[in-house]
């Protein structure tokens, strides 16, 4: 892996110190047999003559640089609102929710039926998703790193466990890690051996890395040190702070309210099965709700109805991994680390949403106390089963000030942090998320025209009526030519844009009602690509730019809306929504008849003038008639018009509200692609084909009815190793995904490659 920039270079001049400072802790004898039958929790050892033992750790970090005006948008100041929407979800396991989802819809995509599209989320839904994509702009700091946190994280963790394999070393215990505004810092028992380039070390076991040095890194492809990392909630400073629950053995859970326990259980059990490396960690839940665990999860989560079913499984897994440790004389640390046994040895956390009795919970610590076994449990406690000592990991939860999170403290470390929680009305929304994700019920789009009950059933492309070119043109369309200022428009686009055949251009007739899209230059939105607004009669503003393109986006995809469904949506306050839409005002600017572009809304309804547009709905105006009824001049026009990924330069939290309609742009996109390229292979123009799927693969880049084209394309062209790569290449895509490809696929590539398709015995 690449070398990380020292904190200080990356960071411009982070001063030495820069760590947290906690007490040290006592070194462990870590590879020395246990003295005791009870595990030594991560602060057994904490002096307790030192004045700061009792303290979280305070990080000192660089100065953020200054905010570029230009820069990202900083769209949420309804902190409230958001944090109300995520139900006490913190930043990282509300990305990781985020993450799990989007990958589950990929999952699905590349092989949707043309002319069709998914079931669409419910508003409640959508609202979730646009707070899950604000959470991390919840964490303080201007500058969000330019990859997730979560992913990030995951990221340090296997430089590290990549560079500890290689030196044969044993992995300290894990304090803590804490989330800063620019760096990680993780807190270790023990002195950390040794650490990869880019880590800086501090004197109380500690060691931090930049959020910028780990972006720029290429992490190895190897396991995660510490896959039981979750979130306890939020220090005094607003820095997000997690522990590994492998590392504390069995951590009991209790609170001062029945309903807190219950609520952080929630929280654990979506970040540990939503985290980015969630398959890297086998967990086990006993609880009465199989449908939040089983569904809402990235992996596949086992689940008991009852506490003893999953005791039973505890205290088999424990004999099993104590008898194999005693016949390979190794360490669970180093068996972990080990490429070829990571799998074998990966953690397992069992979590108890239904409370076990008192003797279940003493057969539990038996099961993970003494030698570590990479086994660990959180068990809620109360009154009927306390079963902890004193001095034994616990979580204590206690109602916090009215409208505040409640306050966890973990003993021994005694960590105090404004809680991650997860209240029922959230957990059912993110249930309903990531079952929307998954479906692959689909219903016909609104840019397909004919009998799609049939097309639904024909599962081979070939046999999809794509609709041939129409007997005769409804309207006239322009061709689209350079333009003399940036970004396409109707009647401009930029040369090299232009499909092979280009030479076949539609006229224009001048006296025709089209001439509204003749060099008219209302202003318009650029959404696919780079984001931008063209010709607008305004200054730009100097700040808040592209918060400004986004209300534009927002305005144009929600015509008439009402400022409190603005603020809703957008997680804006009142002020924030007025003073960007009049920013937005005055860049627009007037039309030739002095009419403003964004009237004042008078009405209560704020709405844009009919003549402001966007590249996106031009595209749909092309293909108004249906993909498959609309003329091949027309289609390629249309999709001249797609520069690139729906708002691709977005940062983490921009447009964070616009997921259904990059899913329309996508889908609509992928749709026209495929029927131009297969229009274009029949009608024998080869390098059009070939430019249809690779514009559409602009925002699918993986999807298989494009590829499967392609390889048609390349065997039309008697090209047999460029028909090999392609199907390499989707091979490797569905691996990723974690899918298999489509069984026309499969015959496809055997016909192609092979001559014939392989004859299959079916026996009933």
């Amino acid at each position: 892996p690449a070398a990380l920039p020292t904190p200080t270079a990356a960071a411009g001049g982070a001063p030495d110190a820069a760590a947290p400072t906690s007490a040290p802790a006592t070194t462990h004898a870590t590879d020395a047999a246990p003295t005791s039958t009870a595990a030594p929790s991560p602060e057994t050892a904490e002096s307790s003559t030192s004045p700061s033992a009792s303290a979280s750790p305070t990080v000192a970090v660089p100065d953020a640089p200054a905010a570029d005006p230009t820069g990202p948008s900083l769209l949420v100041d309804d902190s409230l609102g958001v944090r109300l929407a995520l139900g006490g979800l913190a930043a990282v396991a509300a990305s990781g929710v985020l993450l799990g989802a989007r990958l589950l819809r990929r999952e699905r995509e590349s092989s949707r039926p043309v002319g069709r599209r998914f079931i669409e989320p419910s508003d409640e839904v959508r609202r979730l998703e646009t707070a899950l994509g604000l959470a991390g702009q919840l964490v303080p700091g201007d500058a969000q790193p330019p990859t997730g946190r979560p992913e990030l994280v995951g990221a340090a963790m296997r430089l590290l466990a990549d560079h500890w394999w290689a030196a044969r070393l044993r992995p300290p215990r894990l304090r803590r890690a804490v989330l800063t505004e620019q760096v990680l810092v993780l807190q270790f028992a023990d002195p950390p051996p040794s650490l990869p380039p880019g880590f800086r070390t501090a004197p109380d076991n500690s060691c931090q890395v930049t959020w910028s040095g780990l972006g720029a890194a290429t992490p190895p492809d190897r396991s995660v040190v510490y896959p039981g990392l979750v979130t306890l909630g939020q220090d005094a400073d607003g820095h997000l702070v997690m522990v590994d629950v492998v590392t504390w053995g069995v951590l009991a859970v209790d609170g001062e309210d029945a309903e807190l326990p219950t609520q952080s259980l929630s929280a654990m059990t979506i970040e540990l099965a939503c985290a980015p490396w969630a398959d890297e960690l086998n967990l086990r839940v006993a609880t009465a709700d199989r449908r939040f665990v089983e569904v809402a999860s990235v992996a596949t989560p086992r689940t008991f109805a009852e506490p003893e079913a999953a005791v039973l499984e505890l205290e088999r897994q424990s004999r099993e991994r104590r008898a194999l440790l005693l016949l390979t004389s190794s360490s669970y640390d180093s068996l972990r680390l080990d490429p070829d046994l990571s799998d074998a040895w990966a953690p397992t956390v069992y979590l108890f949403e239904r409370q076990p009795d008192a003797a279940q919970v003493r057969r539990i610590r038996t099961a993970v106390d003494g030698e570590r076994l990479g086994l660990s449990a959180v068990v809620p406690v109360s009154a009927v089963a306390p079963a902890v000592a004193a001095d034994e990991p616990r979580l204590h939860l206690v109602p916090g000030e009215p409208g505040e999170q409640p306050v966890a403290v973990l003993e021994p470390a005694s960590v105090r942090v404004a809680a991650q929680t997860l209240r029922p009305e959230v957990r059912r929304a993110i249930s309903d998320l990531y079952e929307s994700a998954r479906s692959d019920m689909t219903f016909p789009a609104s840019w397909w025209r004919e009998d799609l009950e049939a097309v639904e059933g024909l599962d081979d492309l070939e046999g999809v009526d794509m609709g041939e070119e129409p007997a005769s043109t409804p309207l006239p369309v322009p061709r689209l030519e350079p333009s003399a200022r940036s970004g396409p428009s109707l009647r401009l686009i930029e040369a090299d844009a232009a499909p092979p055949n280009a030479e076949r251009p539609v006229p224009v007739d001048e006296s025709t009602t089209v001439r509204p899209f003749r060099a008219v230059r209302a202003p318009r939105l650029r959404l696919f690509g780079a984001v931008g607004l063209d010709h607008a009669q305004g200054e730009e503003p100097a700040k808040s730019r592209r918060s400004c393109v986004e209300y534009c986006a927002w305005l144009l995809e929600n015509p008439g809306a009402t400022a409190s469904e603005m603020n809703a949506d957008l997680f804006v306050t009142d002020g924030t929504r007025r003073a960007n839409l009049s920013r937005l005002r005055s860049w627009l600017g007037a039309g030739p008849d002095g009419e403003l572009y964004l009237p004042e809304a008078y009405s209560g309804r704020i709405r844009l003038a009919s003549t402001v547009s966007s590249d996106w709905i031009e595209l749909k105006r092309l293909i108004d008639a249906g993909i498959n009824q609309t003329p091949t001049d027309v289609l390629r026009s249309a999709l001249a018009l797609v520069g690139g990924a729906p708002m691709a330069d977005a940062s983490p939290g921009e447009w964070a509200w616009a997921s259904a309609l990059r899913s329309d742009m996508v889908e609509l996109v992928r749709d026209l692609a495929v029927v131009l390229a297969r229009r274009e292979r029949i009608a024998g123009d080869l390098d059009a084909a070939r430019w249809a799927c690779q514009r559409g693969r602009l925002v699918a880049p993986d999807d298989e009815l494009l590829v499967c084209e392609l390889m048609r394309i390349a065997d039309a062209a008697g090209q047999p190793d460029d028909v090999a790569t392609l199907l390499r290449q989707l091979q490797r895509a569905a691996s990723r995904r974690g899918v298999d490809l489509r069984g026309e696929t499969v015959a496809l590539a055997q016909e192609l490659i092979e001559g014939r398709r392989r004859e299959v015995l079916r026996i009933s």
